[in-house]
């Protein structure tokens, strides 16, 4: 019988693969294939997403009128100057305050606690009300059907 304190080995030995000397010459064994795949993506984020970010940057700090727009100046900081100063943009950011952490949490939670009525199983009258629910999202799409 083995004793408690023998040491048994119970993985085999670990195989170390040799690398291969050979260069990658072929498309097929590239390493390459994951960004051939991910091009489009990569296109499409640097056409449609960072140039306009870019170009939008670049053209905040310039004064530049639209019918002539080869007559342009570096003003610099002056129109962030010129935005802070409007009495307007404060308006905005207390309107957009009171979207992000008023109005979006009230519906949020408005629309659980629906959705958790609607789930009760002692409800009565519960497929009526959720067809009366549902139904202003199918109205517009038959309405379009029978127009057409």
């Amino acid at each position: 019988m083995e004793s408690i304190r023998e040491k048994k080995t119970i993985a085999p030995a670990l195989v170390v693969r040799e690398r291969r000397n050979q260069p990658y010459r072929t498309f097929g064994e590239s390493r390459y294939w994951g960004l051939l795949f991910i091009s489009p993506w990569l296109i499409g984020l640097v056409l449609f997403k960072l140039v306009p970010i870019v170009a939008t940057m670049v053209l905040s700090f310039l004064d530049m009128y639209l019918l002539e727009p080869k007559a342009y100046q570096f003003v610099g900081l002056k129109n962030y100057f010129d935005v802070l100063k409007d009495p307007t943009t404060w308006l905005v950011f207390y309107r957009t305050l009171s979207l992000a952490f008023i109005i979006i949490p009230l519906q949020t939670g408005g629309s659980i606690f629906i959705a958790a009525l609607l789930s009760n199983k002692k409800l009565v009258l519960k497929n009526t009300a959720r067809a009366l629910f549902f139904l202003p999202s199918i109205i517009p799409s038959t309405a379009f059907t029978y127009m057409w």
